[in-house]
């Protein structure tokens, strides 16, 4: 989460040269959707949300409804309904546990795959993994790898 408010400072710091604006900052519910999204397209992906939202900000601050419909859409999804019953509740429980497990396991291989320059024989190297193993993994979680 610190790393998606660093970059959103620097993006609003970039932009606001390029688009000669004045945004300050970006509103805590805002910040906690882009902290909610699951960020399928990486720093690229949130480099562009922040540039499609100062374009239609009308502030200094950037609203929840400056945020592009996908994310709006994704966030509320994964709002947490209270279960009614016991099999709700052990549904939501294993839906949770799988989500937040995936999650982890796309930020861990996303995160190796930095630190070894997107190389993928020496990533599954560095976390002793097999690169088979791990080419499931980079598929399973449509990680996307930075052009050069």
């Amino acid at each position: 989460m610190d790393d998606i408010s660093v970059l959103v400072e620097h993006f609003l710091r970039k932009f606001n040269r390029e688009l000669k604006k004045d945004i300050q900052s970006v509103s805590q519910e805002a910040l906690q959707m882009l902290f909610a999204y699951s960020w399928p397209g990486n720093i690229r992906e949130l480099e562009n949300v922040v540039y499609r939202a100062m374009l239609f900000a009308d502030g200094s601050v950037i609203q929840p409804r400056h945020l592009p419909e996908e994310i709006q859409e994704e966030v509320s999804r994964r709002k947490i309904e209270v279960p009614q019953t016991k099999e709700e509740l052990l549904q939501a429980k294993k839906n949770l546990k799988e989500q937040v497990i995936g999650e982890l396991e796309k930020h861990f291989i996303e995160n190796a795959l930095q630190q070894n320059d997107w190389n993928i024989s020496k990533t599954a190297r560095s976390v002793g993994m097999d690169r088979r193993q791990l080419q499931n993994m980079i598929r399973k979680y449509e990680i996307v790898f930075p052009t050069k």
